[in-house]
């Protein structure tokens, strides 16, 4: 039997591998439900803990579409935009709430700039999956086998490190949302 520290490092070795695919090579024809769940199924599996766990269903794209974080499908079809903003969603959807990604998109798409802002998100993802990823590898490397005590405090320190981080994030959108409030408010008077 894979000691622990071999299973946690072989899915690290995959993450660090891992890249979300670039705007540009997002699937240029439109698809159905059916067929972008499937997609963003491939696209996702690496995030899974458990073969239950899913990253993506139908009623969460419908209620993306029904709360306005998505456009609508075009004849229930879904184009490249639509794929990069779902895969953003997911990536997203558990640290921030609907709304506040809702708010990020209206900011970092208001132009229709799919490409650049997709391509933007995409870099600052690839880019902290490699760090943190080799950074845990490089703490698991020095971590005797199966030593339980080590990991829990390992994933603990992650864990903290993410809601710190989270913090930080939810101050700043909050503050980001008040001035814009103010701002559109002076507009109109």
């Amino acid at each position: 039997m894979n000691s622990i520290n071999k299973i946690i490092t072989m899915w690290l070795d995959e993450l660090v591998d891992y890249k979300i695919t670039p705007y540009e090579e997002l699937p240029d024809i439109d698809l159905y439900m059916d067929q972008v769940i499937t997609y963003l199924e491939k696209q996702l599996r690496i995030f899974e803990s458990t073969s239950q766990d899913k990253q993506i269903t139908s009623s969460m794209i419908n209620n993306y579409v029904k709360g306005d974080v998505i456009p609508s499908p075009i004849k229930k079809k879904y184009n490249k935009s639509h794929i990069a903003l779902i895969l953003e969603i997911c990536a997203l959807k558990k640290v921030l709430s609907i709304n506040q990604i809702k708010a990020l998109f209206d900011e970092q798409f208001k132009d229709n700039k799919f490409n650049e802002g997709f391509n933007k998100f995409k870099e600052i993802e690839d880019a902290y999956i490699n760090q943190i990823a080799n950074e845990t590898l490089n703490t698991i490397s020095k971590t005797s086998e199966n030593n339980i005590d080590a990991l829990n405090d390992l994933a603990l320190d992650l864990a903290i490190k993410a809601q710190v981080n989270l913090a930080i994030s939810d101050r700043i959108l909050f503050y980001v949302q008040k001035y814009k409030e103010k701002t559109e408010k002076k507009t109109k008077e």
